[in-house]
């Protein structure tokens, strides 16, 4: 049996670059509101799977609808709503007085922007957006010790709204709503 040289050159490269992009599943998480905004709430938890520098959701909905990687220049590009709505976020200059840790992001071609940051006993990442904060409880593994590295990862899930709907826990005097939710393993 003879073989296309041209087909065995494209066989190649594509399987080199599958390669290449591959990154090995960390585990899938699933993000709980500790408090759901109603008794009777359908949708309670969304799943998602953790790669290296990788958050994509799983359920509820299809795939393609939230999933971004962390790019080598340090932005985050992926879609939100659907395939062909491409996003790009990358991390800005530090404000006057941040605490150490912090990070701030923003779209680059909207006005949305967010901070994520570590807690300091390591156990949530704490995400501002507008006047919400999220505050997400980490659990154990492979999938919440990345997103320990990668704190923006889940700053952009909540940033682009793909968190399950909860109670305000509290609004403070400056009008921030205050959200919690556990990060747990997808098993």
């Amino acid at each position: 049996m003879r073989i296309n040289p041209r087909w065995a050159l494209i066989l190649v490269v594509g399987g080199a670059a599958a390669c290449a992009t591959a990154r090995p599943s960390l585990g899938d998480i699933k993000v709980t509101a500790l408090t759901p905004e109603f008794a009777d709430q359908v949708i309670k938890t969304f799943d998602f799977q953790v790669e290296e520098r990788r958050i994509s959701m799983t359920d509820p909905g299809n795939p393609s609808n939230f999933d971004f990687t962390e790019a080598a220049d340090g932005c985050l590009r992926g879609n939100a709503n659907n395939a062909r709505d491409l996003k790009e976020v990358c991390r800005v200059a530090p404000a006057q007085g941040d605490s150490a840790g912090l990070s701030r992001w923003k779209s680059t071609d909207s006005t949305m922007t967010f901070t994520a940051q570590l807690s300091a006993d390591r156990n949530s990442v704490v995400v501002q957006a507008g006047v919400a904060r999220g505050e997400f409880l980490l659990g154990q593994g492979a999938a919440a010790d990345e997103l320990r590295k990668r704190p923006e990862l889940l700053g952009a899930a909540f940033a682009y709204g793909y968190v399950p709907r909860a109670d305000v826990s509290e609004t403070n005097k400056d009008n921030t709503r205050d959200y919690t939710f556990v990060v747990g393993s997808g098993a």
